[in-house]
């Protein structure tokens, strides 16, 4: 049948009405913390649709895509064995598979600066 990210795809183009824009953004996501040492940074796509630009207030979504690829096939490891003769360390690996995070977002944007062009016209 249908995969999720064609389902939404396909509501988000049925919503969509004559005064509104549609972008795509390219991101280059690099990951931090303990994802940064393990994936590759790597560029991904995001699908944005921007309610009526003509208000002050106007609404988005967007609907994005990461793909995570491991740095290396496997990582090397340590482990420690304690028994009643002491304590000892061996080697070992651990290995990471690739994943594909999909997201879902939206928002709300207030146009400042045309409350601010208004004012200095009067």
């Amino acid at each position: 049948m249908f995969r999720p990210v064609t389902l939404l795809l396909l509501l988000l183009f049925a919503a969509l009405g004559g005064f509104a824009q549609i972008g795509l953004r390219l991101v280059q996501f690099r990951p931090t913390g303990e994802l940064g040492m393990i994936m590759e940074k790597n560029v991904s796509a995001e699908l944005l649709y921007i309610d009526d630009f003509e208000d002050d207030v106007r609404f988005r979504i967007s609907l994005g895509m990461f793909k995570l690829q491991p740095r290396m096939e496997n990582f090397p490891i340590t482990g420690t064995i304690y028994n009643g003769q002491g304590l000892r360390v061996t080697p070992g690996v651990q290995h990471f598979e690739k994943w594909d995070m999909y997201f879902f977002s939206g928002g709300m944007d207030w146009a400042v600066v045309r409350l601010f062009d208004e004012k200095l016209r009067l």
